[in-house]
């Protein structure tokens, strides 16, 4: 991702680390490095770059190859009130089954809090990985799609073993 934006949301909760990317502006970043009135943490940084990088990086993908067949009937997601399109459910399910590798790999290169702290947002990720996955099985998939949700499916059942 060649652009990274610094930004200040001012009508976000200010207890979120605010970060978004559009696939309208190809490879560019919108990250703020603050919460709470204060400087996010490098490992919360870093989470944010990769959360977009990762969404920038299907929407890449998609341009050469289609995921989802039909983008109805909208779904539930566990990240978000709302229902989602499958195209939503499927950005979270890839965006997130990578947060959890970074997060893994904070968790077994640190100690104390931060590697406490990488447990739990481990925990959190999987969780709703857990019940996203199967709902976006039960979507209109191309073979494509199921073929990267299916290799997916498959790290994110390496991190619970």
């Amino acid at each position: 991702s060649p652009e990274i934006q610094l930004i200040i949301d001012t009508t976000a909760d200010p207890s979120k680390a605010v970060s978004f990317s559009d696939n309208a502006v190809p490879g560019a970043m919108y990250v703020s490095v603050r919460q709470s009135g204060q400087l996010l943490n490098a490992f919360d940084l870093a989470d944010s770059i990769i959360h977009e990088h990762r969404h920038q990086r299907l929407y890449l993908l998609q341009t050469q190859v289609p995921i989802v067949a039909i983008d109805t009937p909208f779904v539930k997601s566990p990240w978000r009130e709302a229902l989602r399109p499958p195209s939503g459910l499927f950005h979270a399910v890839y965006v997130f089954c990578g947060l959890l590798e970074w997060w893994r790999y904070v968790a077994t290169t640190t100690a104390g809090a931060t590697q406490s702290y990488a447990h739990q947002v481990m925990s959190q990720i999987s969780s709703k990985l857990k019940e996203a996955i199967p709902t976006l099985r039960t979507t209109q998939l191309t073979a494509s799609g199921k073929s990267l949700l299916g290799s997916l499916e498959a790290k994110f059942r390496e991190h619970l073993s």
